[in-house]
């Protein structure tokens, strides 16, 4: 190149430069011509050399704009976005340098720095100096600044964009890079540039792609033109996995919620910015059908991954997160009163490990839902399926449990995982069985009815008898929570006892699990789908002990869940009349055909202020005293009742 012609340091070809550079390098120089020659200039009716006739062409340019005005552009942007760093542009975009609020140029002095942040006005005459060094060579400039506040450069809003992606993709962004940020205030920040900057052009992050539309779509308001050669060497490849996150948390806040609804992003999930081997890349926003139903799992899925990298065995195949909320969104979707269905079938079909993970991400949306009894019975479900060697999964499930409140459950989890681990505990494992028993008895001490029935049973074993002694449960256990799960303990005692047992529901899913529970026990005990009154009306043989705990008395804090169970199979919602027919029926005719030493254990009674019977047994209760029964004891909300000793002799 000619004597006199100076070019910045920040422009010399290093000695190795990668491909995207390159191009930029070369898309620079037909930028210069193209902006500063003439058709007839740029074109030669005469031979000449090709290189001389370059530089000719370059020098030319360089004196033409000296007289031009160099272009200046500004795009705001969501915190985290990969589009406010120069390295994103490169290759992308030619004769554009891309300088960041608060960073210096590559190659200059610090005194070109624009510092002062987001919140700051940047000095016209700092901006002016740095678009004449820039025009000296051909360049325009692009400032990226954050729209975390109400205030922009003092460029012209002619040539400005705004660039967004979800709020709470960006919060999490700016909490990844170490940024100590309050929510509330985050939000607030950003409605408030929404608010003074409604003219700004407005593009969604997740439809700018690497494709030449995509370019297209964010250089238009610009007033750029995309690169020719356009690559995407600069490390900003999306991951295989789109990571999920669900914002239950945040529903609450005003501000949040404004927010969304100006932007048009659902509140309920973001896909996340997320940082790969290289930097940050946003996945594509979800659009869900109208009325879809969004499993609330908050940083459930986060926490899973993070155990799964602790405990998991080498070599283990990471769980694919986002396929296990797909499912269980697909299962939310629909009728309320099916979900269960289809969560099962969507389980019975996926590996253990998945399945287990389902399931315990149904028991964190349920918490979130503030319904812990299903959060409680869906860990308990999960605990059966979880293979011996997927440690992460039980610890896991003991956090969910820890956060339902359930810390003796949580612990007795940790011990069953350290006891099943290959760890050389020695005699030390001894010590952790005992100590998993006195736990195991201090759960029993706010048990239903069931513990009443067996502590008589333990106290008062079946007589010897030329038949076998039966024992019907009617009601089968429907959530496994602690205090509950009678049909897994009567089938204990009557497998331990030789006693046979029948457990009968109006609901087939009850029934499905109680006989899934039989199998894994090896028991060969019967599960029947009916409604207990109708059950026992039309059952023939000897009945010696009984369990009531079916229809619920309507206390006013049914689950959607169960309200829509009962109405999938009796056809109408929880009616405290019709609970109390309902047992009214079972003793009816339990008086005529209860064995002269059977017993009758009734869950979910007892007597009120005025002495009288409530809850399930209200009308029951009576009968059966006026038919012959005396209560032996009650407690726990149940009483247990037989026949008067003159008539049982």
């Amino acid at each position: 190149m000619k004597q006199g012609v100076q070019w910045s340091s920040e422009y010399q070809v290093p000695s190795r430069i990668g491909l995207g550079k390159a191009l930029e390098m070369f898309e620079e120089a037909l930028t210069i011509l193209d902006a500063h020659c003439g058709e007839a200039e740029g074109q030669s009716s005469l031979p000449s050399e090709p290189l001389p006739n370059m530089l000719e062409r370059c020098e030319e340019a360089l004196r033409n704009s000296k007289n031009s005005a160099p272009q200046a552009r500004i795009l705001c942007a969501f915190p985290g976005l990969p589009h406010l760093s120069s390295v994103w542009w490169q290759g992308r975009v030619g004769g554009v340098t891309c300088v960041g609020v608060g960073e210096c140029l590559p190659g200059k002095s610090a005194r070109h720095g624009l510092s002062g942040g987001a919140r700051s006005r940047l000095a016209l005459g700092a901006i002016e100096e740095l678009q004449q060094e820039l025009g000296r060579v051909g360049r325009s400039l692009l400032l990226t600044v954050t729209a975390d506040g109400p205030e922009l450069p003092l460029v012209p809003k002619r040539g400005a964009a705004l660039l967004v992606c979800h709020p709470i993709a960006s919060y999490q962004a700016c909490l990844a890079a170490g940024e100590d940020l309050n929510f509330d205030e985050f939000c607030v920040g950003l409605n408030h540039f929404l608010a003074h900057h409604q003219d700004l052009p407005l593009l969604r992050s997740e439809d700018i792609e690497t494709d030449r539309e995509g370019l297209r779509d964010l250089c238009t308001p610009l007033h750029f033109t995309p690169s020719r050669y356009a690559v995407q060497d600069d490390g900003f490849i999306p991951d295989k996995e789109q990571r999920t996150f669900d914002c239950s948390d945040f529903l609450n806040v005003p501000a949040y919620r404004a927010l969304c609804e100006k932007l048009g992003y659902p509140p309920e999930r973001a896909y996340l910015l997320h940082r790969n081997r290289a930097g940050l890349s946003l996945q594509k926003q979800p659009s869900p059908e109208d009325g879809r139903a969004l499993g609330l799992v908050s940083s459930f899925m986060e926490r899973a991954i993070a155990l799964f990298d602790a405990l998991a065995p080498q070599g283990a195949q990471q769980p694919d997160t986002t396929q296990v909320l797909q499912k269980l969104d697909a299962c939310l979707g629909g009728d309320e009163q099916d979900f269960l269905e289809r969560l099962d079938e969507t389980a019975d079909g996926l590996g253990p490990q998945t399945a287990s993970l389902l399931l315990l991400a149904a028991a964190a949306h349920y918490y979130n839902k503030k319904q812990p009894v299903h959060g409680m019975s869906f860990v308990a479900e999960a605990l059966h399926r979880i293979p011996l060697h997927a440690r992460w999964l039980r610890v896991l499930a003991a956090s969910l449990l820890l956060e339902l409140n359930r810390k003796n459950e949580a612990l007795t989890t940790l011990l069953e995982d350290a006891i099943l681990s290959s760890a050389p505990f020695g005699a030390g494992k001894d010590v952790l069985k005992a100590y998993l028993g006195s736990l195991g008895n201090e759960q029993k001490a706010g048990e239903h009815g069931h513990a009443l029935l067996l502590d008589y049973l333990h106290r008062t074993p079946p007589l010897r008898s030329n038949r076998k002694r039966v024992l019907i449960e009617i009601g089968t256990t429907r959530e496994v929570v602690p205090g509950q799960g009678s049909t897994e303990k009567l089938a204990s005692f009557c497998a331990e006892y030789g006693v046979d047992f029948i457990t009968v529901d109006m609901d087939e899913r009850n029934t499905r699990m109680a006989r899934r529970m039989f199998r894994r026990h090896g028991y060969t005990f019967q599960a029947v789908t009916a409604k207990g009154e109708d059950f026992l009306a039309q059952y023939e043989g000897s009945i010696d002990y009984v369990f009531l705990d079916a229809y619920d008395f309507d206390h006013g804090n049914h689950s959607e869940i169960r309200q829509g169970r009962y109405e999938k199979f009796l056809g109408a919602r929880i009616d405290e009349l019709q609970c109390h027919k309902m047992h009214l029926d079972c003793a009816e005719t339990l008086v005529s055909k209860l064995t002269p030493d059977g017993v009758i254990c009734f869950d979910d009674t007892w007597l009120d202020e005025n002495e009288k019977w409530t809850a399930k047994g209200t009308t029951a209760m009576p009968y059966l005293l006026d038919n012959g029964f005396e209560v032996v004891s009650a407690g726990n909300r149940a009483a247990l009742l037989r026949r008067h000793s003159e008539i049982s002799r």
